[in-house]
């Protein structure tokens, strides 16, 4: 928003070499790609609980709506 606070947030997280590859946005959606090598890949929601575990090595797509 305007005001520079974060309306929400996803964590990525895990002990391999992941990394975010790009970022782009349009008019109404940010995208970002990148990859990981992490097992487990744990993705957690903004209140701490999990929304989702990978365990094989891949590439991740996050949408973000504004």
């Amino acid at each position: 928003n305007t005001s520079g606070v974060a309306l929400s947030a996803i964590q990525y997280a895990g002990t391999g070499d992941d990394s975010g590859n790009s970022i782009t946005a349009d008019s109404t959606k940010l995208y970002i790609t990148g990859t990981y090598a992490s097992n487990p890949f744990t993705m957690y929601n903004t209140d701490g609980s999990v929304f989702k575990t990978l365990t094989t090595p891949g590439t991740f797509l996050t949408i973000l709506n504004q």
